[in-house]
């Protein structure tokens, strides 16, 4: 009689089969990378400081975190100052327009 299949393994593996297609996009555009390694050396330095912070109090807080630590690396890869946008963005948003978009990368 098989075994059955733990909840975790099965949960994988419809999550592979859903994602499949992504596997293999590098084929169609080589110029990507093989793996996420860059954005991951990128965001170590948030995920630890918000380990010595003990985290976050809510999802919101979660939210707000990890959203200001993509902007701000992004800002950083991109050549721009990330201060300088957040500035932006809040300046219009309390007039009631739209936040700017992130920056192209400099030239």
């Amino acid at each position: 009689m098989p075994r059955p299949v733990p909840a975790c393994q099965d949960a994988r593996a419809r999550e592979w089969l859903n994602d499949w297609d992504t596997f293999w996009v590098v084929l169609d555009h080589p110029d990507l990378p093989l793996t996420n390694n860059r954005a991951e050396r990128a965001l170590r330095h948030w995920v630890i400081a918000r380990r010595i912070g003990d985290g976050t109090r809510n999802a919101q807080g979660s939210r707000v975190f990890a959203t200001l630590a993509s902007v701000i690396e992004t800002c950083r890869q991109r050549g721009h100052s990330p201060w300088t946008l957040i500035a932006e963005v809040m300046r219009e948003r309390r007039q009631g327009r739209p936040a700017p978009i992130l920056p192209p990368a400099a030239a």
